[in-house]
């Protein structure tokens, strides 16, 4: 492999890399200005932190950064041969790279003292390090090796895990940086915030990590976090990856919009839950209606009851392929963080949130009066598909995007609380901690 030098002037590239190559050719390289060349760049996109005109006068209140740590190492030989990254991730990075918002330089310009710090601004530090540990995605069950991103050359070695993350980036001194230590300066005259963001898409997350008090401060997206075990005030939920995800007719869209759909439509109600083996087996010997009251199928993790399109294929892997279908979830998750902040997302607009001593016969029954009150199923059909998926679950950049807006809510002095159930074994007999 040859030596790849910075990629902001230059085209060198790894020789055996045909899809590198396609990438090269189609990219106008002054518009591409991060290091990484594995990572989709959309050069014809407005990008107001680029247009030194629009920001000189009126700058966005928001910018979204990416460190140069891993991947985005100036030395590309370096970022590609030495640090893991997941397939996940790589899809989120292409969303982050791809947002407006996204500054491609000015992580290493400001810390190289070549841009100046924005008063009034947001910053958004996405580490380009291996955080999302996704072993489930896109092959289920195939755990860390089989989901890596081996794509160009990366990390040759299967099993490596170099440069993984857990919780904080407190081991690579970005406490230190000219950004954090801007918003700690006691003198510091910027009303300006800086978080750094992580992934975590392992297990039954519990970093345990002080949030808006950790140094610097960190906001972490679960996949799976658990209530008690998070931080409230500062971390989020992520929505799971793309499984079978349903592409809705621009006529379909309308009879939602319409509230047509719930006339129109034939909705099945389908109970997505693995009733195989493991802990997941513990939810349906606790609550056993669930087996009786629902449509079950066998494919996947998450516990989940929607009221579907008419298909009679199973959904997919997660609520991701629900909320595409224009369903309804009623989802059953006790201490389960629901995915983004919930100053920017109100669940209960869109859901049915049970505790999981409630599936069965009793969901049913929430299910049966939802269906007598067609014009409260079209509010909260609409929210779900047009004000949660379209917005900020259809694409990588609309997750991007959701992660960010919530924290910009927080940043305003908003608050809320997380929707669904939390609760505790000890004192509540009915509340299912089995699988933590």
């Amino acid at each position: 492999m040859m030596q790849l030098k910075n990629l902001r002037t230059s085209t060198t590239y790894p020789k055996q890399s045909s899809d590198l190559k396609r990438i090269v050719s189609n990219t106008t390289w002054h518009d591409r200005l991060i290091n990484d060349v594995t990572l989709p760049w959309n050069s014809s996109m407005y990008r107001p932190w680029l247009d030194t005109t629009s920001t000189s006068k009126n700058p966005p209140s928001t910018m979204i950064l990416m460190t140069s740590y891993g991947w985005n190492e100036p030395n590309q030989t370096k970022g590609l041969s030495y640090y893991a990254r997941s397939i996940r991730e790589r899809e989120l990075y292409t969303g982050l790279v791809n947002h407006p918002l996204f500054h491609p330089t000015a992580w290493e310009d400001i810390e190289n003292k070549v841009m100046d710090i924005h008063n009034n601004t947001n910053y958004y530090v996405f580490l380009d390090r291996m955080s999302c540990l996704e072993g489930n995605y896109p092959i289920y069950g195939g755990g860390a090796t089989k989901n890596k991103d081996f794509e160009f050359g990366r990390t040759p070695n299967n099993e490596s895990l170099e440069g993984f993350v857990a919780c904080s980036g407190d081991h690579l001194g970005l406490e230190t940086t000219r950004l954090f230590q801007a918003v700690k300066e006691k003198d510091n005259r910027l009303n300006i915030n800086a978080t750094l963001m992580l992934f975590n898409c392992r297990g039954w997350g519990d970093c345990e990590q002080d949030g808006k008090n950790a140094d610097p401060p960190t906001s972490i997206a679960y996949l799976s976090g658990t209530l008690q075990n998070v931080n409230e005030d500062f971390d989020q939920g992520l929505i799971p990856p793309p499984g079978k995800r349903v592409v809705l007719t621009l006529e379909e869209e309308e009879s939602i919009q319409s509230c047509k759909a719930e006339t129109e439509r034939e909705f099945n109600v389908v109970y997505i839950g693995n009733f195989r083996s493991g802990l997941n087996s513990d939810f349906h010997e606790r609550h056993g209606g669930a087996r009786h009251s629902y449509l079950k199928h066998h494919n996947t993790t998450q516990k989940i009851i929607v009221q579907e399109a008419n298909d009679p294929k199973p959904m997919g892997i997660s609520a991701k392929e629900a909320l595409s279908a224009g369903a309804i979830p009623v989802y059953h998750g006790d201490n389960y963080m629901l995915p983004f902040r919930p100053e920017l997302i109100s669940w209960e607009k869109c859901a049915i949130l049970l505790p999981e001593k409630d599936a069965g016969d009793v969901g049913m029954e929430h299910m049966q009066l939802l269906l007598s009150k067609p014009d409260k199923m079209c509010s909260m059909r609409k929210y779900c598909y047009f004000e949660i998926y379209k917005k900020y679950i259809e694409s990588d950049v609309g997750i991007i995007d959701g992660l960010v807006k919530g924290l910009d809510l927080v940043a305003q002095g908003n608050s809320a609380k997380f929707q669904g159930f939390k609760c505790n074994h000890t004192e509540d007999l009915g509340c299912n901690n089995l699988r933590r």
